[in-house]
């Protein structure tokens, strides 16, 4: 849907697909080089270039939105045997 999530993503994908496809390079440095390096761009570009933080990043829409850190069995102790609770529809 978005284009702005959408083209890096395929940019990366088509890049590091035909980098091991045409076996460019050794692949235990390839493969970690090319998915580390987006991720450092993009944490360049928040700080650096645009001169804001993660919150910001957040309100943005460049960051999935802070998540309450929730104990993981709850899932099971929330929703066991409580058929109401599941959203079928998802």
């Amino acid at each position: 849907e978005d284009p702005k999530q959408f083209l890096p993503a395929a940019l990366v994908g088509v890049t590091l697909y035909f980098t091991k496809a045409m076996h460019i390079g050794n692949p235990a440095i390839m493969i970690p080089t090319m998915l580390l390096v987006p991720l450092a761009a993009f944490y360049f570009y928040i700080f650096v270039v645009a001169g804001s933080d993660l919150s910001e990043a957040r309100e943005n829409e460049l960051m999935f939105p802070d998540m309450e850190n929730v104990d993981f069995w709850r899932i099971w102790l929330d929703g066991l045997g409580r058929h109401d609770k599941i959203n079928f529809k998802a």
